[in-house]
């Protein structure tokens, strides 16, 4: 019987062949039990995939539309470079349970260290070889091995997820390479007493920068974290019975994604044991009362407000305004020091620029030299074991130690 079925143009259809009511066509046909279609556009192309698709039901070799889509997704998960791949990663595995600070180190260390040189290799072709040279050139062009080495805890964590999903059969960055000799330690400037003297005594004599001694004055004598130094608010602080409760740390981003607007983010405390109270004494009530008469409005952040140390914007300050603005204090009180010495006809005794954390160090020192009590400076720290205390924030200097071999 001939076939009489046309599609809307008044062609004849080929057999298992309709016209679908949207115009489209649809080739449909059950061979040995298994139902095969296929659909397309026009006449002619569905004439292509059914002729096609009859070949390769012959052959064994026909995948259907949901084969065609899955192996297409596998190659392109096999063929994924590693941007795509990090942004799979960093959106999946650390969206949640990571602080945002940590988040945008990842993410900034990646743009910076690893992007440049391995961003554009497909995943699974990259190997030790290139995690080795990408090693090298940021050694070469000047970055900290400390820095490296954070490079290469970040790409291992991203190429073990990678080796977990089966997207690689090896990971090019194993434990193996720590044993590379590219470790470096080195010694955080801490600020002797003399200096921590002489840093306030130009801070009192400067009419710029005079203005920021209760802030540092806290930071010195308090070891706070400079996170949560910045969001210390006014309820934070109890004069009644002297103590300064630390259960938040203010966080800044800088978002280029919404026209460079500065963002603040409070964020809970770095561990358990930051979650804590901290001794007022003297000089720290001193700096307080000092701050509090000055009563300067700030703005609120994340439902926190009343923040202590702010700006003339009543923004709270937060890490590298402080580091920049401690930076331009030892350039000022450097370059002075330098113009007295050459007066007084002697060496001039220059200090180092320092940052945010120097302080959070200095304390610690000052404190264990003061004969504090291991167990108490972890508890005003908070520092889940001594040997965080002992062994990261303690600095002695030979003449400390001359000091305590000779108590003997």
């Amino acid at each position: 019987m001939a076939n009489n079925r046309k599609d809307s143009n008044g062609r004849i259809l080929p057999e298992n062949v309709i016209q679908r009511k949207d115009g489209t066509y649809m080739w449909k046909k059950s061979i040995r039990g298994v139902q095969y279609c296929e659909y397309a556009r026009t006449l002619g192309e569905i004439k292509q995939k059914k002729n096609k698709a009859l070949g390769e039901i012959e052959a064994g070799t026909y995948r259907g539309k949901r084969e065609r889509e899955q192996q297409k997704e596998n190659d392109k998960l096999n063929n994924i470079v590693l941007n795509d791949w990090f942004e799979i990663w960093i959106n999946t595995y650390r969206k949640y349970g990571v602080k945002l600070s940590t988040l945008d180190g990842n993410k900034n260390f990646y743009r910076q260290y690893i992007k440049p040189f391995l961003g554009n290799k497909p995943l699974r072709d990259i190997k030790q070889i290139d995690v080795m040279e990408l090693i090298n050139k940021n050694l070469e062009n000047g970055l900290q091995k400390s820095t490296t080495i954070r490079v290469m805890s970040l790409l291992r964590m991203v190429f073990k997820t990678a080796l977990e999903n089966d997207m690689i059969k090896k990971n090019p960055c194993p434990d193996s390479l720590n044993s590379l000799k590219i470790t470096e330690k080195r010694e955080r400037p801490v600020l002797s007493t003399e200096e921590i003297e002489r840093f306030i005594f130009f801070l009192k004599n400067d009419k710029a920068y005079c203005k920021y001694i209760p802030m540092f004055t806290v930071f010195l004598n308090s070891g706070m974290r400079v996170g949560e130094l910045c969001g210390l608010t006014w309820n934070d602080v109890d004069f009644d019975k002297r103590k300064i409760s630390v259960n938040h740390s203010l966080y800044y981003k800088l978002s280029k994604a919404e026209n460079g607007e500065q963002h603040f983010h409070i964020w809970e405390p770095k561990t358990i044991t930051s979650n804590r109270e901290i001794p007022m004494n003297d000089i720290i009530y001193n700096a307080f009362l000092e701050v509090k008469a000055k009563n300067m409005p700030s703005v609120e952040i994340d439902g926190y407000k009343n923040f202590v140390f702010v700006t003339s914007k009543g923004f709270p300050f937060y890490t590298a305004e402080i580091n920049n603005l401690l930076r331009r204090i030892c350039k000022k009180m450097n370059k002075q020091e330098i113009k007295n010495a050459v007066v007084e006809d002697r060496e001039p005794k220059i200090i180092k620029n320092i940052s945010c954390h120097v302080f959070r160090h200095t304390f610690t020192t000052q404190c264990y030299k003061s004969n504090m009590s291991i167990k108490a400076l972890c508890s005003v720290l908070g520092h889940s074991t001594p040997a965080t205390t002992l062994n990261v924030y303690t600095h002695l200097n030979f003449d400390d130690v001359m000091e305590e071999f000779n108590k003997r």
